[in-house]
């Protein structure tokens, strides 16, 4: 008697009317894959983006000056943690 692995699909029955299963390519095996394909219409949606910030030539040294200024209050250079270090430098820069 030879032995058999039972070829098994579960699927929703809003999907079956959209459904179509196939057999797929043989490959040298004694399993033949089973492909199922499912028409659908799946929105995409763009991902939100990044902050960018445009910065004036001439505001690059009031920005370094106040970012300087933050991260001496913060005494940033005594944080020993470095995520707390990295969020709070992250926080000024955003806040700058």
């Amino acid at each position: 008697m030879k032995q058999s692995t039972l070829d098994l699909t579960v699927i929703s029955n809003l999907l079956v009317p959209r459904s179509s299963i196939y057999l797929g390519p043989h490959l040298d095996s004694d399993h033949t894959p089973i492909c199922i394909k499912i028409q659908l219409k799946v929105k995409i949606e763009k991902p939100k983006t990044q902050p960018k910030w445009k910065f004036a030539l001439g505001k690059w040294a009031n920005w370094n000056s106040t970012i300087v200024e933050e991260l001496k209050k913060c005494k940033f250079n005594e944080i020993e943690d470095p995520k707390d270090a990295f969020q709070t430098f992250y926080e000024i820069v955003l806040e700058g």
